[in-house]
């Protein structure tokens, strides 16, 4: 079925608010006007202009041929944003068992993410604008749609995951450091003390011993109170 034949105003008036809603739809999701699409909407409208001096009718045809065009544009606007968050979420490179922990449908999903690749690698070939490529584009942009939708929360979900490894890693690795210098200040702290206490002994004196036996307790419940904080 062929979209160009058999026109009429009031056909082309419903093509045209088809394609301006699908316009609206790809600026909302690609923050950018589809130039291309607007465009084919203004030749829509040149070729109405000049239907009522054209007997032949091919006026009407070409209007509805533009507004079908411009409907097609649309798509391939949000199809290739689509595409563009796809090919974002696949270059984090997440390990598959973790996108399917949190996306299990994922991977059945490839083929119709190929399929949509497909459409825009090379020059694709000259086809007629039938309504069945119109719905085969709209039900290709819906299913996108639903994979971009789990695509995102899947990323947010894997990143806060990931960022909570990062911490604790970090938090492991300071914790680490921090005993290493204390044991590190413990071991200086006892050769002081051993020191001392080596000098007090050859003192030979009651007073001297006490002190030093003082000392080493000190040193002995300073390192029990650190080494319990650590814990």
């Amino acid at each position: 079925m062929n979209l160009a034949s058999t026109d009429s105003v009031v056909r082309i008036e419903r093509l045209f608010r088809r394609a301006e809603r699908a316009i609206k739809r790809a600026e909302r999701l690609t923050q950018a006007l589809p130039t291309a699409a607007v465009n084919q909407l203004r030749y829509a409208g040149r070729h109405l202009l000049q239907a009522d001096s054209d007997a032949s009718g091919e006026a009407l045809r070409k209007a509805a041929n533009h507004c079908v065009r411009a409907w097609y544009d649309a798509f391939d606007a949000i199809l290739l944003r689509q595409l563009e968050v796809i090919a974002d979420f696949e270059n984090e490179g997440f390990p598959r068992d973790a996108i399917l922990y949190y996306y299990p449908d994922y991977e059945a999903e490839l083929p119709l993410i190929k399929r949509a690749q497909d459409l825009f690698r090379g020059t694709p070939p000259t086809q007629a604008l039938t309504v069945e490529r119109m719905v085969d584009r709209l039900r290709m942009a819906k299913r996108l749609s639903k994979i971009v939708a789990h695509l995102r929360m899947t990323t947010q979900e894997l990143r806060k995951t990931y960022q909570e490894r990062s911490e604790r890693k970090f938090e492991q690795q300071e914790n680490a450091r921090i005993r290493r210098d204390c044991i590190s200040f413990l071991a200086t702290l006892a050769g002081c003390l051993i020191g001392i206490f080596g000098i007090l002994l050859t003192a030979e004196s009651w007073l001297a011993i006490c002190v030093s036996l003082l000392l080493v307790g000190a040193a002995i419940l300073l390192a029990i109170i650190v080494l319990r904080a650590l814990r």
